[in-house]
């Protein structure tokens, strides 16, 4: 929030990468994040059939689930993300990132800050509400 940090607090994270704290952190939440995408895309495949195509990503935070034809047939992006959000559930229109108009229509699937017990409930929850 502000462009000029008070320098107090730069010695210590200085300190902190220069240790190797910061690499450990990075390396244990890689780990985390590709065990949740792991769970995420089965979980997908479980309930999103016929209504998002989802691929794996090496990195990253979210994953893109791609509007199939049988659900863009009833619906755009902004349409099921709208849909998605009346149950709780908050996956952007991919849409809304375009510059120009869109030329694929998706969701962004966040899953990094979805505890592992729940991504089967929030996917099978939002595969009710496209359906």
């Amino acid at each position: 929030l502000d462009d000029q940090p008070t320098m107090l607090v730069q010695p210590a994270l200085a300190a902190f990468i220069a240790e190797g704290h910061l690499a450990t952190h990075l390396r244990r939440q890689r780990r985390r994040y590709k065990i949740k995408q792991e769970m995420l895309l089965a979980a997908a495949q479980r309930h999103l059939a016929g209504l998002l195509d989802l691929s794996p990503d090496p990195g990253g935070q979210h994953l893109v689930g791609y509007l199939h034809d049988n659900l863009l047939a009833r619906m755009d992006d902004r349409a099921a993300s709208r849909r998605a959000a009346a149950v709780g559930i908050a996956v952007p229109a991919l849409s809304a990132h375009w510059i120009g108009p869109a030329r694929r229509q998706g969701l962004l699937l966040g899953y990094t800050a979805l505890p592992e017990r729940q991504i089967d409930t929030v996917v099978r929850q939002l595969a009710r509400a496209l359906s």
